[in-house]
């Protein structure tokens, strides 16, 4: 999630806490980040045979992630009788924030 925030601007690497890295300590690298969703895309390109954009691809992760997430709570609460419309929606991790819309 994290990663396909960072392709598509939601999350800017100079905010986020340095704690990547063999020891912890290196900063979010958004060109590796990009590289590697570059690369994803060429893979599903070549898997296809078609054309795809490195930030389609981490947009389509992220509607995926989020629909099951909504899917997830839908099983827990208004599946079981429970009025959603009451419930607060509380956002926690890195990424919290950017799954609400308009989100970043």
């Amino acid at each position: 999630m994290t990663d396909a925030n960072v392709c598509v601007g939601k999350i800017q690497p100079r905010h986020f806490p340095a704690i990547f890295g063999p020891d912890g300590d290196a900063p979010l690298d958004a060109e590796v980040v990009r590289a590697k969703f570059a690369a994803l895309a060429e893979e599903i390109a070549a898997a296809t045979g078609q054309p795809q954009d490195p930030r389609a691809v981490a947009e389509g992760y992220l509607r995926i992630a989020v629909a099951n997430m909504a899917n997830a709570i839908k099983h827990v609460s208004v599946e079981k009788g429970h009025d959603a419309t009451r419930f607060a929606l509380a956002c926690f991790g890195g990424a919290g924030g950017s799954m609400l819309p308009g989100g970043r």
